[in-house]
C-alpha cells in the first residue's frame, strides 16, 4: 500500500474518532490549552469543517457562550465558525473590528455586513463603538443565531434574511446551497466549497444591492461595507451599480484566488470592475494596509474610493 493511501486511511480513522469525541469537556480542554502549538495542531481534527471534508458529518446544534471584551456571543460549536470562536475565545473575524477603529467610526455610523453569518465579525465593534449594524444574511439558521447575538449585546441593528445578487430569479427566490459543518460556506453557487454528499439547499428571497439600499434608506450613513458571500461577490456588485457610483465607504472582501480557477477568474472581474473608482490594498492580521499584488491571495483586502485615498 502506498504511503499516501495509508495516510488517507489514518486521517479517516482519526476524524472518525474525533467526530465522536466532540463533547463539552473535550472542547473545553482544547479551549483552555489552545495557546499551545501542539493543541492548535490537534484541534483541527475536531473542526467540523475539517471533518466534513473527510467523512459525512451531521451534528445537531450545540450552543456555547463566548465572552470577549464585554461582548457575549452564542456560537454553535458543531459549525466551523462557532468552533473556532469558542476554542480561540475571541471573535472569528477581527478585520472589521480593526478597520472600524482605524476609520474612527462612531455612534450613528452604519456598518453594512453582507454575509453577516452569526455576527462574530461586526457585532463586537458595533457594541463597542455604538455603530448601527445593517446585516444581510441569506441562511435562516445563521440569521436566527445572528438575531440572538444582536439581542445579547444591545446593538441597534436591522437584519434582512435575503440574498443580494444581480439575478433575483423569476419569482424573487434563489437557491442557497448549504454546507453542514461550515455554514459560513453556504453559497449561491453549487460548486463552492462542496464536498461529497453536499446536496441540501434552501430557497431564499433575493434582492439587488441597489434595491436593498434604496429600501433601507441608510446609504448616506454607511461608513464601512463587508462582503463575504462565498463566491457571489460579483453577483452582489453587479446588482449595486447605482449605489457604487455614489458610495464613499471602504469595502472589505476576501481575495482567495488560490481557491480555484473559477474563483480566480471571478475575483479578477471584481478587481477590474472596482478598480475603476477604488484603490485596493491588502490587509495584514491587524487590519493594516499593505501593498497589493493581483496574483497573490489575501485573507482580506480593502477597496477605498480613489478621491478619499488621495485626500488621506
Amino acid at each position: 500500500m502506498k504511503a499516501q493511501d495509508m495516510k488517507a486511511i489514518l486521517v479517516r480513522m482519526i476524524t472518525g474518532l474525533t467526530a465522536h469525541m466532540r463533547v463539552r469537556p473535550v472542547l473545553a480542554l482544547l479551549r483552555r490549552f489552545h495557546h499551545r502549538p501542539a493543541v492548535q495542531r490537534m484541534s483541527r481534527f475536531f473542526d467540523p469543517n475539517y471533518i466534513r471534508k473527510i467523512r459525512p458529518f451531521r451534528c445537531r446544534l450545540k450552543l456555547m457562550t463566548v465572552a470577549w471584551n464585554g461582548t457575549r456571543l452564542l456560537v454553535d460549536v458543531n459549525d466551523h465558525i462557532g468552533f473556532q470562536t469558542y476554542i480561540r475565545n475571541e471573535p472569528f473575524e477581527m478585520t472589521v473590528h480593526a478597520v472600524a477603529r482605524q476609520l474612527g467610526l462612531a455612534r450613528g455610523d452604519v456598518i453594512l455586513d453582507i454575509g453577516a453569518n452569526i455576527g462574530t465579525a461586526s457585532i463586537p465593534i458595533c457594541r463597542e463603538l455604538g455603530c448601527e449594524l445593517a446585516a444581510v444574511e441569506a441562511s435562516k439558521d445563521n440569521a436566527a443565531l445572528l438575531l440572538r447575538n444582536i439581542s445579547l449585546n444591545d446593538v441597534k441593528a436591522r437584519v434582512d434574511v435575503v440574498a443580494l445578487c444581480a439575478d433575483t430569479g423569476a419569482d424573487g427566490f434563489v437557491k442557497l446551497h448549504l454546507r453542514d459543518g461550515n455554514r459560513g460556506a453556504n453559497s449561491l453557487h453549487a460548486e463552492w466549497a462542496a464536498t461529497a454528499g453536499d446536496t441540501a439547499f434552501e430557497w431564499v428571497p433575493a434582492l439587488t444591492l441597489d434595491d436593498y439600499v434604496n429600501r433601507s434608506r441608510i446609504a448616506d450613513r454607511i461608513r464601512l461595507i463587508k462582503i463575504d458571500v462565498e463566491g457571489a461577490e460579483l453577483d452582489v456588485l453587479r446588482g449595486g451599480q447605482g449605489f457604487l457610483k455614489t458610495n464613499t465607504a471602504p469595502i472589505l472582501m476576501e481575495y482567495r484566488i488560490d481557491a480555484g480557477d473559477s474563483t480566480r477568474d471571478l475575483l479578477f472581474q471584481v478587481l477590474d470592475g472596482l478598480c475603476v473608482d477604488y484603490e485596493v490594498h491588502a490587509l495584514d492580521d491587524r487590519g493594516n494596509r499593505q501593498p497589493f499584488d493581483r496574483n497573490t491571495p489575501y485573507a482580506n483586502v480593502i477597496f477605498e474610493r480613489r478621491r478619499l485615498a488621495a485626500a488621506a
